[in-house]
């Protein structure tokens, strides 16, 4: 489909032009298709009319009061979004954005650094309604990095990720007990764990075998597992 689109685009800034690339999910249980931009996320339906937008460049492009003030500001980039997955039954969409919170003493003495705060968030597939918004994270990182969420295949709730920690999100935003991520059952008793990240190979006790990466988008109504 064709689409007109307010989303900030690469330019030119290295040698040569920079293709603009970001996610796209069909989600064909609702007959639509999502795209996951840079500022914000794109619903259409199969004939390529809006269904919703949620829009945050408005957000992106502010300077709020928590950020560091005795510097130079940094434009377009008070909030920075993260990665976002449907849920299994296509009715949800778990996304993350960073936002900026409040500044402590930089570790060189004498300058200032910002707090960034990752807030998980549930929304409605068919509408892009926010159902639920986490702020358990006080403002954990100097940078927008180090958090990302998942919603596994066989999970009936979504999972926030960082530092090698898994943990569920509640319906109403707040986290869980660090657990790990559910997978499927396989003839040993193991279990193989496939989400936007990777697949974890566990034993029948739960002990990590093996890890890999994704090294491209998993269509898991496609993947097929020879077990």
């Amino acid at each position: 489909f064709r689409s007109a689109t307010t989303g900030w685009a690469d330019y030119h800034y290295t040698e040569g032009p920079v293709d603009t690339e970001v996610p796209v999910v069909i989600n064909t249980k609702l007959r639509q298709i999502l795209v996951f931009g840079r500022t914000g996320i794109l619903a259409v339906d199969f004939d390529g009319k809006r269904m919703w937008l949620r829009d945050r460049a408005e957000a992106i492009a502010a300077y709020p009061a928590e950020a560091e003030q005795s510097l130079a500001a940094e434009f377009n980039r008070s909030v920075v979004l993260a990665n976002a997955q449907l849920s299994p039954d296509g009715t949800k969409i778990v996304h993350g954005e960073f936002q900026i919170v409040g500044s402590t003493p930089g570790r060189v003495p004498g300058t200032v650094d910002t707090l960034w705060a990752f807030r998980p968030l549930i929304l409605d597939a068919k509408t892009g309604a926010v159902l639920a918004e986490g702020k358990d994270d006080p403002g954990s990182e100097r940078a927008p990095r180090g958090w990302s969420v998942s919603w596994p295949a066989n999970s009936p709730e979504p999972f926030v990720h960082t530092k090698e920690l898994s943990i569920p999100l509640k319906p109403d935003g707040g986290l869980g007990t660090p657990r790990d991520v559910p997978g499927r059952t396989l003839a040993d008793g193991g279990t193989l764990a496939l989400d936007a990240h990777g697949a974890t190979r566990r034993d029948a006790q739960g002990k990590p075998l093996w890890q890999a990466p994704a090294g491209a988008t998993v269509l898991r109504d496609l993947d097929v597992i020879d077990t």
